[in-house]
């Protein structure tokens, strides 16, 4: 079985896909996933992640530092 996850490096504003846990204060996990298909769950991921930065473009507060094109 995969799993991913999803976090939010907040001292950077910075999103990551990862596939383990981290365990970190300065790591927001946002969201994670698990099942048989990889290639299913890892695209899920970036879609999520897609969506996150165009969610944050209008924000007053300082956007994600990520762009669309790492998550393409």
């Amino acid at each position: 079985m995969y799993e991913y996850y999803i976090y939010l490096i907040m001292s950077e504003n910075r999103l990551i896909i990862c596939d383990h846990q981290i365990i970190n204060s300065d790591y927001y996990m946002l969201m994670n996933n698990n099942g048989n298909n990889n290639t299913l769950l890892y695209d899920t991921c970036k879609i999520f992640c897609l969506g996150y930065i165009y969610g944050t473009y209008n924000e007053l507060n300082k956007p994600v530092v990520n762009k669309p094109i790492e998550f393409q």
